[in-house]
């Protein structure tokens, strides 16, 4: 009798020391989860602006065939005797034409699309080794509807800070924070919101705060002539959201925090629930030691 008691005894001490292992691992699970440590993050962001710049970072070089545009190419010297003119560009900094525009986006080249309006958009072209330092595009609608989407990768910024007399505005937008997290073959959403009106927006790595460079594309809003339709993803680095709302105040940094995940993983709530049992299981465990 005494030998089966020493038996039962040391498989109860057994069975406490395991669920106690089993807490410790499924704690150190949820620690790994929330903290967001082996996580492949992505932000989604979808907004209707007035204004957008990007600087462009892609080693393959994106290509834009824009057919038949009017565009203003700068002067090798200016013409001060020349009135400014009522068109798209000052006559005595640019020479007006019309002309078929095939585009290679390399490295360092920034691009601002601006006044977007029911007769089309201006596309500013800066420091591009074969266009110039300023190069600009009248990009009517009608052209740009039969284009489509014109796709982009590279550091943007949505909308200027709100000020007066600003009119590169956005409008409205949302973002979506999604991850797949270890131990997970799902993607889920964490932390989604909106934009309010007059906000600029950055994308920056969430380590450091350098810009991150995003796949992206931008589009006539077919509802809203005067607006320009953006889409970027950015991933897999982490990255943040920096929100500039007025121009002389600092901007807010927006990203998801342990209790974004926590409330919207079903793997952590599904490990919680299991670790209650094994803490249940211990509790009893323990009474009977």
């Amino acid at each position: 009798m005494r030998r089966l008691r020493d038996w039962r005894q040391s498989c109860h001490d057994l069975l406490y020391r395991a669920v106690l292992w089993g807490c410790g691992i499924v704690l150190a699970m949820i620690l790994i989860l929330v903290t967001g440590v082996l996580s492949r993050q992505s932000l989604v962001l979808d907004a209707h602006t007035r204004a957008l710049s990007i600087e462009i970072e892609d080693r393959e070089r994106l290509r834009w065939d824009l057919g038949r545009v009017k565009t203003c190419v700068p002067r090798k010297t200016r013409r001060l005797d020349l009135p400014r003119g009522e068109g798209l560009c000052d006559a005595r900094i640019y020479e007006n034409s019309e002309q078929d525009l095939d585009i290679y986006l390399h490295d360092g080249v920034r691009i601002d699309f601006y006044n977007p309006s029911e007769k089309g958009v201006v596309i500013v072209i800066s420091d591009h080794d074969e266009l110039g330092e300023e190069f600009r595009i009248w990009l009517s609608r009608e052209r740009w509807i039969e284009l489509g989407t014109l796709a982009f990768s590279g550091q943007p910024r949505i909308g200027y800070p709100a000020d007066t007399n600003e009119t590169g505005l956005l409008l409205a937008g949302s973002y979506e924070f999604r991850e797949r997290r270890p131990f997970s073959v799902r993607t889920d959403a964490i932390k989604t919101g909106t934009f309010r009106r007059g906000e600029s927006i950055r994308i920056l790595e969430a380590v450091g705060g350098a810009a991150v460079s995003v796949f992206g594309t931008v589009s006539p809003d077919l509802a809203m002539p005067d607006v320009l339709a953006v889409g970027l993803v950015a991933g897999p680095k982490k990255s943040e959201l920096e929100a500039s709302f007025i121009s002389r105040a600092s901007p807010a940094h927006i990203s998801p925090n342990w209790v974004d995940r926590a409330r919207n993983s079903p793997l952590i709530l599904a490990l919680l629930s299991v670790l209650s049992l094994i803490f249940a299981a211990s509790q009893v465990l323990a009474h009977r030691h």
